[in-house]
C-alpha cells in the first residue's frame, strides 16, 4: 500500500479482494463508524450500462474500447 506511511492516516482498514465483496466493504466502513445501507450495492452492476446508454449511437463512441476480450 503506497499510502501506508502517510502522516494523515491514523488507522488503515484493509479490504481484501479485487473487487472486494460487498459484505467486506460494509464491514470495513462499519469498523470506522460509517454504517452503509446494504441496499447501496443492490443495483451497482447496472450502473455501467446506465452510464454507457447516453453514448449509444454517437459516432465518436466506440463500444469495443469498453469491452474485455
Amino acid at each position: 500500500n503506497k499510502n501506508k506511511d502517510h502522516p494523515n492516516i491514523k488507522e488503515m482498514i484493509p479490504i481484501r479482494g479485487c473487487p472486494p465483496s460487498t459484505d467486506d466493504v460494509i464491514t470495513a466502513f462499519s469498523q470506522i463508524g460509517i454504517e452503509l445501507p446494504s441496499t447501496l450495492f443492490q443495483n451497482m452492476n447496472k450502473g455501467a450500462g446506465f452510464l454507457m446508454a447516453k453514448y449509444k449511437g454517437r459516432p465518436e463512441f466506440e463500444e469495443s474500447f469498453f469491452q474485455i476480450k
